[in-house]
């Protein structure tokens, strides 16, 4: 169980069933209270020589594994929710062309996804589905309208309010209008 939590704190850093102890707010004392609720006096002497001293920000609820098989989306193609939610939407006419140009160069039978079991049995229109929510809109007659991966608006919360706050500090630009 410990590598699929792995795989949703790499894939999200904070998707809905992880509990942040006490949140930073950005000032010394939200800091101050942070780490002091971070380090607990309950960690046992045995776990705090594992590493990280007994570094423990966070706890899981118990709907992780409901978010875990979310995102595993029943083993077929998804795009990693920090890319599809911060990365890939700056560009998405790009990615969604580079998405069909591969599904239609290449008749793959097999794709090996970079956080989950692999092989897996998929094609080029398994791989275009992952990417459908890059397509232009289904009125253009280009990609699919049922996007594969579809992931709950809970478990991206944190991404889309991350996004928010670095295209507001001007980190990056803001997702291209695009027409419906």
């Amino acid at each position: 169980a410990g590598w699929q939590k792995i795989c949703l704190f790499a894939l999200y850093f904070q998707s809905s069933p992880l509990i942040v102890t006490a949140e930073p707010d950005g000032t010394i004392p939200g800091a101050v209270r942070f780490f002091r609720a971070a380090f607990p006096s309950s960690v046992p002497p045995a776990a705090k020589a594992l590493g990280w001293r007994g570094f423990i920000a966070w706890r899981w609820s118990d709907e992780w594994p409901r978010a875990f098989e979310m995102l595993r989306n029943g083993g077929k193609p998804i795009i990693p929710p920090i890319l599809q939610e911060i990365v890939l939407p700056r560009e998405p006419d790009r990615v969604y062309t580079f998405a069909a140009r591969v599904a239609a160069d290449f008749p793959f039978t097999s794709i090996v996804p970079a956080h989950f079991d692999a092989p897996i049995a998929a094609g080029p229109s398994d791989w275009l589905r992952a990417f459908s929510h890059f397509a232009p809109s289904p009125e253009s007659g280009i990609g699919t309208s049922e996007p594969s991966g579809t992931l709950p608006d809970a478990d991206l919360a944190f991404l889309r309010e991350f996004e928010r706050q670095l295209v507001a500090s001007g980190t990056i630009r803001p997702r291209p209008a695009r027409s419906a």
